[in-house]
């Protein structure tokens, strides 16, 4: 039979409470903010997600451009956003009036 000593806590014990903490950590963690963002700013509308135009392609005065692993012409739609025009390294899009402009790293090659 083990015997307690008084004053000190068992392995079970000390379990218990380290199991406790860790699984309030998370809750710690959900109320942290950036101290450097400005008061009521939400971040950016998970509908303007566009994030890479990887290549502009022109195929005798037909310009095609990846945009997330998506190829679009102009006037396709991408994300809800309208492709309104693509140049040799820029790719237009048009949702509601809020005009977008992605750009490449290097203009296209003819």
């Amino acid at each position: 039979m083990l015997r307690r000593v008084a004053g000190k806590k068992s392995t079970m014990q000390w379990g218990i409470t380290l199991g406790l903490l860790l699984l309030t950590l998370p809750l710690f963690a959900a109320q942290l903010q950036d101290p450097t963002r400005p008061a009521g700013y939400m971040g950016p509308s998970p509908d303007d997600q566009v994030s890479d135009v990887t290549a502009i392609i022109d195929r005798g005065g037909q310009r095609m451009a990846q945009i997330d692993g998506n190829f679009v012409r102009e006037g396709d739609k991408i994300n809800g956003m309208q492709v309104t025009q693509i140049s040799d390294n820029e790719v237009t899009l048009v949702r509601k009036n809020k005009t977008i402009h992605l750009f490449v790293v290097s203009p296209i090659k003819k």
